[in-house]
């Protein structure tokens, strides 16, 4: 079993005191402009790609993590001479004794195809896990789907395993895509609306679940036109049996992932060649506004659907 590698140090108003595992080292903190510039070594025995996450603990041990981070935080080959940019609150200033963790795992979407012309960010939600965003015209959006397993409070969601425990009932549900869980780390959970409508949140500080019409809004900012091209990964091996025009290709960033729903039954259709992503939007009565792309049939839609069905969360940010 690969276990995280731990950085842990302490920052002060006048000094940094250092102490980590010999794999992992701090060489610089820099304060700018209430942002902190973090450059490290990342030395291992091998050269896996790997993950860093981080975040602040404050005296009374209560975690900040920040709303933002630049630099070397994904698919991280070992190395010297990383950075990270980490954005706190504004209203987290640095006067005070701050402990900031730092882990190292090995990284968990290596097989995912990003543009790499693409300028990316990171942001870190409530259980740690980060995520890239993407700017698309006026938008920014998570760069990959949310997988989180509880609400913002640490309140524990329900997780159905099989589609027996996805029958309509009245517990905020979550799924791995076609009940795999190792199918997780790279596309994310599947949520009824359930999960949607509860106001204790589920995506990262910041950031909220689209409206229908900010759906409707990215195909604007699309030109309307080659929808499912500009957003779909081109990878093959997600995607299978899709022919479209490699030269566009998430051209926008958007990097979408084949989840597929799950119907009201329970039961998963149209896996390999579908994404479907709630809104925030309702519909009428028990039905509720969705987005989704067809890659087989090039088509984006705007449609309403039971809120029973299982489908992915993109985040928008406020």
């Amino acid at each position: 079993m690969k276990l995280p590698i731990l950085l842990l140090f302490f920052i002060f108003t006048t000094c940094i005191n250092a102490v980590c595992q010999q794999s992992i080292t701090p060489t610089s903190f820099i304060f700018q402009n209430d942002q902190l510039i973090i450059k490290y070594n990342l030395i291992l025995p091998h050269t896996n790609l790997q993950d860093i996450q981080i975040w602040a603990e404050d005296r009374k041990g209560r975690k900040i993590i920040p709303i933002e981070i630049n630099g070397d935080l994904k698919n991280v080959r070992p190395g010297k001479n990383k950075q990270v940019l980490c954005m706190f609150s504004p209203e987290k200033k640095y006067k005070k004794k701050y402990k900031i963790h730092i882990y190292s795992f090995p990284a968990l979407d290596t097989t995912i195809l990003y543009k790499n012309n693409l300028t990316h960010n990171y942001i870190i939600d409530h259980e740690n896990n980060s995520y890239r965003t993407i700017r698309i015209g006026k938008q920014i959006w998570l760069a990959e789907n949310l997988r989180v397993k509880s609400f913002a409070d640490g309140t524990p969601l329900t997780l159905a395993n099989y589609k027996d425990e996805w029958l309509p009932n009245d517990k905020p549900l979550y799924s791995a895509v076609n009940y795999d869980t190792l199918r997780k780390k790279y596309v994310g959970y599947l949520y009824n609306w359930k999960v949607i409508a509860d106001n204790r949140a589920v995506c990262p500080t910041g950031w909220r679940i689209p409206k229908d019409s900010e759906w409707k809004l990215l195909d604007k900012e699309l030109k309307n036109e080659n929808i499912v091209g500009k957003l779909i990964e081109n990878n093959p091996t997600h995607w299978k049996g899709i022919k479209l025009d490699s030269v566009v290709l998430n051209s926008s960033g958007f990097t979408a992932q084949p989840t597929g729903v799950i119907n009201e039954r329970g039961e998963f259709i149209n896996l390999y060649s579908s994404s479907y992503w709630w809104s925030s939007s309702i519909y009428y009565g028990n039905f509720s506004c969705f987005f989704t792309i067809d890659a087989k049939k090039n088509i984006g839609e705007h449609l309403n659907g039971n809120q029973n069905q299982g489908m992915a969360i993109r985040c928008i940010k406020h």
